[in-house]
C-alpha cells in the first residue's frame, strides 16, 4: 500500500473528541478505497445529521455537509459524476456548501423516491455523518435520543437498495451511530457512550472512521489528488469560507448546539491545522513523484 494512504488514515483517525470510536476502529482498507475511487463513474453522497440547537429548533449540524461537498468536488475534479443528497431539513446548509465547493455536482432533495435514484446510474454510494438505524430500528443522537421524526427520508433503505443493485458502498462516521458503520457495531457498543443503544446496524463495503467525519472529505480529496497528479484539496481560505456559508444558512455545531466557527466542539483553527498537515503530506508525495 502507498505509505501516504497509511499515514493519511492514521491521521484522520485521530480521536480529537475522545469518544473512543476512531481510536478503536482499526486501520481502514485503503487499497479497497483507492480502487473504488478509481473505478467509480457516478457517486451519490448522502449526508445531513439533524440536531437540536440551543434555542430548541431542529437544524443541520456543521459536521457532514462540508465533508460531503469536498467529496463531491473530488469526484467532479476526477471527471466523474457526483450527486449530493440530503432531506429537506438539512438541504439549505448542504446547498450552501455545494455552491462553494462543488458547483458541478447535482443536488438532490431526498423524499423517499427510490425510482429517481435508481435511474441515475449510481455505482458508488458514500454516506458521511448521516444517522443510521440501530438494532431497534430507530436513528439516535449520540446521547441516545430517537430522531426518526426529524428525518425526511429513510436513507438506510436507500443505501441498502442501491447496494443490492450493484453499487459499492462507503460509510464515514465518528461515533458509530452513522449510516453504514455497522462493521464497527461491536466497537461502538463497547467503547462509545450509549453505544449499546445507538450503534448503527447496517454495514458498508468500506468503513472509514474519523475523529470528525468531515475530515474524510479531505481524505477522498487526497486520493483524488494522487489520481490526478495535482493537489485538489481545499485550502485554508476555502475551508473557512464553506463553514461560514453553512453557518449563515442555519447550521450549528452538533455538540455545542450553537452557531459558531467550530465543528464537534473543536475550533476551526484546529481543523485548519490538520488540513494543512494533510495538504503537506500530499504535496510531498506529489513532489517525489515528479522527481
Amino acid at each position: 500500500m502507498n505509505s501516504l494512504y497509511t499515514r493519511l488514515d492514521a491521521l484522520l483517525r485521530s480521536d480529537a473528541g475522545a469518544r473512543g470510536f476512531s481510536a478503536n476502529a482499526g486501520a481502514a482498507d485503503m487499497d479497497a478505497l483507492v480502487k473504488a475511487f478509481a473505478a467509480a463513474k457516478c457517486a451519490l453522497i448522502i449526508t445531513g445529521f439533524p440536531v437540536e440547537a440551543d434555542d430548541g429548533h431542529i437544524c443541520c449540524e456543521t459536521d457532514g455537509p462540508i465533508g460531503a461537498a469536498h467529496i463531491a468536488r473530488a469526484f467532479c475534479d476526477a471527471g466523474k459524476r457526483a450527486y449530493i443528497a440530503t432531506d429537506e431539513l438539512c438541504y439549505p446548509q448542504l446547498a450552501a456548501a455545494v455552491r462553494l465547493r462543488a458547483p458541478n455536482a447535482e443536488l438532490i432533495k431526498l423524499n423517499g423516491d427510490m425510482e429517481e435514484l435508481m435511474g441515475l446510474g449510481i455505482d458508488t454510494v458514500i454516506s458521511i455523518e448521516r444517522p443510521g438505524k440501530a438494532l431497534d430500528g430507530h436513528c439516535h443522537t449520540a446521547k441516545g435520543r430517537i430522531i426518526d421524526g426529524w428525518l425526511g427520508a429513510d436513507t438506510d433503505e436507500e443505501f441498502e437498495s442501491l447496494h443490492k443493485h450493484g453499487a459499492k458502498t462507503i460509510a464515514i462516521g465518528d461515533g458509530g451511530n452513522e449510516l453504514g458503520t455497522g462493521k464497527l457495531f461491536n466497537v461502538t457498543r463497547r467503547v462509545v457512550d450509549h453505544g449499546e443503544d445507538i450503534a448503527a446496524a447496517q454495514t458498508a463495503d468500506i468503513t472509514l472512521a474519523s475523529g470528525v467525519s468531515n475530515w474524510w472529505g479531505w481524505g477522498i480529496a487526497a486520493i483524488a489528488s494522487v489520481y490526478l497528479n495535482r493537489n485538489v484539496l481545499p485550502d485554508e481560505h476555502e475551508e473557512r469560507a464553506v463553514l461560514r456559508a453553512i453557518l449563515d444558512a442555519g447550521a450549528v455545531d452538533g455538540i455545542t448546539r450553537r452557531s459558531e466557527e467550530s465543528i464537534d466542539n473543536i475550533d476551526i483553527d484546529k481543523h485548519i491545522a490538520l488540513l494543512n498537515e494533510v495538504r503537506g503530506m500530499v504535496k510531498n508525495h506529489l513532489d517525489k513523484q515528479a522527481e
